[in-house]
């Protein structure tokens, strides 16, 4: 296996474990000049590879990935649909824009793959992909990777937050699609009836700055802590009472996942593949996006309630158990591969 991508900090890990990593540079936005050159530079790797399959992933890596694929005779071609690429749309001309793109591209693959069935049924309103075309191939991790911290709150304790403080947290990149604006405008709704909780959010993105002033000019400024991007991200999650994901649109938001893996309640948007994941009044509580109300009251409510926030924690574990296990989706990537690859052989 070969990975293709725009190198970043991971690039070194990831060849650690024995992976070839092949650096492309892609401009996160359009960019005439450095988007021909990518695809230039697709396509010779390609054509230098000669793989079996690509399999391309993100809006506009797949876009130029399946492109550059198909210029170069790869045989096959999959591409992975995390969420439907209009959600990033800001206006309407934008989003018929990305819609129009992604039915072009959608010629290029010979498979489109998805991790969640809400994506599924809003990828087929849009007609965005031939419905034979689409598949459903849910996400996974592997549980042996989360151990039960033998002293959870130890990290937590390292941003100077006490033992008996309520905790809230959330991990995402510092960008609008994780609603960070509307999880201050909550904890600025809960700090009157609990001044010592504290809300941490793990991550980083464009927006920390913007971010920090809007905490500051709530007057919680003492509540929240932003962390940026921290390797010991797990044991921070250890930490949380609560995991919270005030997502405008997701995919199916692994993170979700490893929280659940960790025995945690989870209060999040019902959008996207979110839906997928939590169970409401199960596993965990989904309200509207954007409802900072509705958010501070879930909230409030697990917070008082540790007993159902528990045994939500213990539901999400079997659910990860059970439903999202990572050797599952490498099986079923696995067989797709090789029904692809079969009328070839023949």
């Amino acid at each position: 296996m070969v990975l293709v991508c725009t190198a970043g900090p991971f690039a070194e890990r990831i060849r650690a474990e024995g992976v070839e990593v092949i650096d492309v540079p892609i401009p996160r936005r359009i960019d005439p000049s450095g988007d021909l050159h990518a695809l230039a530079r697709l396509v010779t790797v390609f054509r230098h590879l000669q793989p079996d399959i690509v399999h391309t992933h993100t809006s506009k890596a797949g876009f130029l990935g399946r492109l550059a694929a198909r210029l170069a005779g790869v045989r096959r071609v999959v591409h992975s649909m995390h969420e439907p690429p209009h959600n990033a749309a800001r206006s309407a001309l934008s989003r018929f824009a990305y819609i129009m793109l992604e039915r072009l591209a959608a010629f290029w693959a010979d498979r489109i793959v998805t991790p969640s069935y809400a994506n599924e049924r809003e990828i087929l309103e849009r007609r965005l992909v031939d419905p034979r075309k689409l598949m459903v191939i849910r996400l996974g991790i592997e549980l042996s990777r989360y151990p039960q911290a033998k002293d959870p709150r130890a990290a937590v304790r390292g941003l100077g937050i006490a033992d008996d403080a309520p905790v809230i947290g959330i991990v995402g990149r510092l960008e609008p699609p994780k609603g960070h604006t509307h999880l201050l405008a909550a904890v600025r709704h809960l700090v009157d009836r609990r001044p010592d909780l504290c809300c941490v959010c793990v991550g980083d993105g464009f927006l920390r700055e913007r971010l920090e002033a809007e905490a500051e000019a709530l007057g919680i400024e003492r509540n929240v802590f932003f962390t940026g991007y921290r390797e010991d991200m797990l044991e921070l999650l250890c930490g949380f009472d609560l995991f919270v994901l005030p997502s405008l649109w997701e995919g199916l938001g692994i993170v979700l996942l490893e929280a659940m893996a960790y025995q945690k309640a989870i209060v999040a948007s019902r959008v996207g593949g979110i839906q997928d994941v939590v169970i409401d009044g199960e596993t965990g509580i989904l309200l509207p996006p954007a409802s900072p109300v509705h958010l501070a009251r879930a909230i409030d409510l697990l917070l008082g309630d540790r007993g159902r926030a528990e045994a939500m924690g213990r539901a999400g574990y079997l659910r990860v158990l059970t439903e999202f296990r990572d050797d599952r989706c490498n099986d079923r990537l696995m067989a797709l591969y090789h029904a692809l690859l079969a009328p070839d052989r023949r």
